[in-house]
């Protein structure tokens, strides 16, 4: 049997745009002239953390704008009233809007102006972004991430090369000054000769953790005595620290006894470390003062390098880790300080950190497990 379609009741336009609009996953916010919430669909009452039905009768200025955004809402409503001018209107923004827990969240916005005879209303169609940011800012990290490791590997391609280059030399200084050593032995010079010869050895070590780092190679693990080591991290930087005038002080924690770890590697890290902040320090007039401390904190052993330096700005700080990233001047150093000595501590199976809460000066943090020196 047939029907007839003329004699079917239509659906009113509420009764069809109603439920439409309850059943949107974006929020839809209609206020009158006056900025009062006339009605919500169930998104926006999620969205905006409020109970079903309780943004009725709510201005919509004071409970989904956050409070530094209201002065200027009311100063764009009451404009849009007296002159007709739509600066906001039609037009998609992204904005800040306000949870009922009293916190900011980002939102998609189209406000829209409707006019059904005589009534005018606003409609307002807001969509949370707090997914949509939190999905691209870890893209962004993994972005970083990637480019981070591309650096790190073209800075390990470029200290095999050198490394390379350097070994022959110092092969010929070690051996020379071995055969000096020889020579002079029992004469005043001895001594000189020596301290050159252990020099020559340790740029030699230095050379092998290059190309140890190039090749991906794992640290040689010992039982290191952390403050002995520090102290002998000074003394080999004493000479730069003594000519730029700057006072070293020193509070070893007594408890600090060995941790596990490559000796030379970690000399290497913590006297670029040194040698950074002397660097800083040069930069500032009167008093320059350097202090390093060890603390044992359960499993781990914190150390802190403390100078009184210029400081380092929020920016500076958030790449100093980046390799090839400097500050510096050409000639003053590559910027592969920092992150040669980050991939030597987390080697490690600890890290480093710079301490943000540090008022003036700057203070690096490098914490490592305290362990029975077991190679891993």
């Amino acid at each position: 049997m047939s029907v007839d379609k003329s004699s079917a009741p239509l659906l009113s336009t509420e009764a069809l745009v109603g439920p439409v609009i309850d059943a949107s996953l974006d929020a839809v916010v209609i206020a009158d002239l006056a900025g009062t919430i006339i009605r919500a669909n169930p998104a926006a009452d999620a969205i905006f953390g409020h109970a079903p039905g309780s943004l009725i009768g709510k201005p919509i200025g004071g409970t989904i704008v956050p409070p530094h955004l209201r002065a200027a809402h009311d100063r764009g409503m009451a404009h849009h009233a007296a002159t007709g001018e739509r600066k906001v209107i039609g037009r998609r923004l992204e904005l800040e809007a306000f949870h009922a827990e009293g916190r900011t969240f980002p939102v998609e916005i189209q406000i829209e102006e409707i006019a059904q005879g005589d009534q005018r209303v606003y409609a307002a169609f807001i969509r949370d972004l707090t997914e949509r940011r939190a999905m691209e800012a870890e893209v962004a990290r993994q972005r970083e991430l990637i480019h981070q490791q591309e650096k790190l590997s073209a800075l390990g391609a470029l200290l095999g090369g050198v490394a390379h280059e350097l070994n022959n030399p110092l092969s010929v200084v070690i051996g020379r000054a071995a055969i000096l050593q020889d020579v002079l032995a029992g004469s005043d010079e001895e001594r000189t000769i020596t301290k050159l010869r252990e020099a020559a050895d340790r740029c030699s070590r230095i050379v092998r953790t290059f190309l140890a780092m190039a090749r991906d190679g794992r640290p040689r693990y010992g039982q290191v005595d952390l403050n002995d080591l520090l102290v002998g991290a000074v003394e080999f930087a004493g000479y730069d620290l003594r000519s730029a005038h700057i006072a070293v002080t020193t509070e070893f924690d007594p408890d600090v006894f060995a941790v596990p770890g490559d000796h030379d590697q970690l000399v290497q890290a913590f006297v670029g470390l040194i040698i950074n902040a002397r660097q800083a320090l040069e930069r500032r007039d009167g008093a320059r003062t350097l202090h390093l401390r060890t603390q044992r904190k359960d499993a781990c052993v914190r150390i802190t390098i403390a100078d009184n330096g210029p400081g380092m700005a929020a920016d500076v700080r958030a790449r100093a880790f980046e390799p090839f990233f400097t500050t510096r001047a050409f000639g003053e150093g590559g910027g592969s300080g920092l992150a040669i000595a980050r991939g030597i501590f987390e080697s490690h199976g600890g890290g480093i950190t710079i301490d943000d809460a540090v008022s003036t000066g700057c203070a690096i943090v490098v914490k490592l497990p305290v362990g029975k020196g077991e190679a891993r």
